[in-house]
């Protein structure tokens, strides 16, 4: 399943939105992440931010490596399909926090195994 971002046009790289976040435990900063394209393009429709941005798709496992380079860039959370109409109220969004995530998926792994036969 791929996730749908924000990305700048005209750049090379990713280069998306990030947001403030005001978490009761510390300031924070997110990045909006979409399950469809319909819902970025939903979020994106009358924002300052639709003639600089376009919605990109991004696969599974290249998802994941941009996780991981996110968070050693000090990005906490993924903005979970934000609704801008509630967003802009100053109203809470769903947020996903990245390294706890990433540290789930490495246990996962290193859980989920098989035993493979002898070789001849």
């Amino acid at each position: 399943m791929p996730a749908f971002l924000l990305s700048k046009r005209g750049s090379d790289d990713l280069e998306t939105i990030v947001f403030k976040l005001d978490n009761e435990q510390s300031e924070d900063e997110g990045i909006p992440v979409f399950t469809t394209q319909q819902y970025a393009r939903d979020w994106m429709a009358g924002s300052d931010f639709e003639s600089e941005y376009d919605v990109v798709s991004v696969d599974d496992l290249p998802f994941m490596f941009w996780c991981v380079e996110i968070c050693k860039e000090g990005i906490g959370h993924l903005i979970l399909d934000p609704d801008r109409t509630t967003q802009v109220a100053g109203e809470g969004q769903n947020t996903i926090d990245i390294a706890s995530h990433l540290g789930w998926a490495a246990a996962e792994l290193l859980s989920t195994h098989q035993r493979t036969s002898p070789m001849n």
